[in-house]
């Protein structure tokens, strides 16, 4: 992964510019589409967490308490009946993708974008609210996603993932990284890293 230049701020601290690359009028708009979060928490598995920040999930899902959201394709849904509905159709039980890594408990799973390109949006949408500066592409398809599970007898369920670009012009491996709020300080972040 390329390094980047770490300035002394003047608060002492060392930082570098997550606006790197962003010219001014894009970076205000971003800052005023996204200052407000319109989410306020999600339900995915056995887990409720608060969220983060904004995603620029459908306006028919801003400004609700809950977002329910399928733990193994990320459909979401504003009330948990339809969650529950969904359930009963539902054919995952893992990420669509190739098995790549299995240990005692955890597994990944290798996911094109270009193949899945609905269950990759839908995770993206997801990461977002709890990754300020991630930049949603609409594009999934130059991207492969590394998908982190905890695996047991009812299904292999998210943890976290990682995902890079298939061919980086500037030379970047990973392009996202990001291990869910209930799974943090597990060792999962540099599992994945």
């Amino acid at each position: 992964m390329k390094k980047r230049e770490l300035e002394k701020g003047e608060d002492g601290f060392m930082d570098h510019d997550e606006h790197e690359g962003i010219d001014p009028t894009s970076q205000k708009s971003h800052e005023e589409a996204t200052k407000y979060k319109t989410i306020e928490k999600i339900e995915m598995g056995q887990y409720r967490c608060d969220t983060w920040y904004f995603s620029p999930y459908p306006e028919e899902y801003h400004n609700i308490e809950c977002l329910y959201l399928c733990e193994f394709c990320f459909n979401f849904y504003v009330r948990k009946q339809e969650l529950i509905a969904h359930y009963k159709i539902c054919k995952l039980k893992h990420p669509p993708g190739d098995e790549i890594y299995r240990d005692e408990k955890v597994s990944v799973f290798e996911v094109d974008g270009k193949k899945e390109p609905i269950y990759c949006e839908n995770l993206c949408y997801m990461a977002k609210l709890f990754l300020d500066h991630k930049t949603l592409q609409w594009d999934v398809e130059p991207f492969l996603f590394y998908i982190l599970t905890e695996y047991d007898q009812y299904g292999y369920h998210f943890v976290g993932y990682f995902s890079k670009e298939k061919e980086s012009t500037q030379g970047y491996n990973v392009a996202c990284i990001l291990t869910m709020p209930f799974h943090q300080r597990k060792g999962y972040g540099k599992f994945i890293y």
